[in-house]
């Protein structure tokens, strides 16, 4: 049995190696077309709503940890005040998530 030989001009034509960042360009400028980009106002908006968000939070997170930070060092220094307000905190706070749970 002879093999046969494929002569290149019989031979199917390979695509052409296109450049993979190329077409990643591409694709992304295709995607970026179909966004709907936020207003002026909205951006504007949004922008508010994150920083007082994030303040909110800040102040929250403050709180809990000066406090927690007393609490810790009522319970080294004996001081019934700070260990009271800790306990108090911790009712509030089981209180709070009972109620969430049982969506009072």
């Amino acid at each position: 049995m002879a093999k046969s030989k494929r002569s290149s001009s019989t031979a199917v034509a390979e695509k052409p190696k296109s450049n993979f960042l190329v077409e990643q360009y591409y694709a992304v400028r295709a995607e970026v077309r179909k966004v709907t980009w936020p207003t002026r106002d909205e951006a504007r908006a949004l922008t508010i709503a994150v920083t007082v968000g994030t303040i909110v939070m800040a102040l929250f997170l403050f709180a809990v940890d000066f406090i927690f930070g007393k609490v810790i060092t009522s319970i080294i220094s004996n001081d019934v005040t700070w260990m009271v307000i800790g306990v108090i905190v911790l009712i509030l706070l089981a209180i709070g998530f009972y109620a969430n749970n049982n969506d009072v």
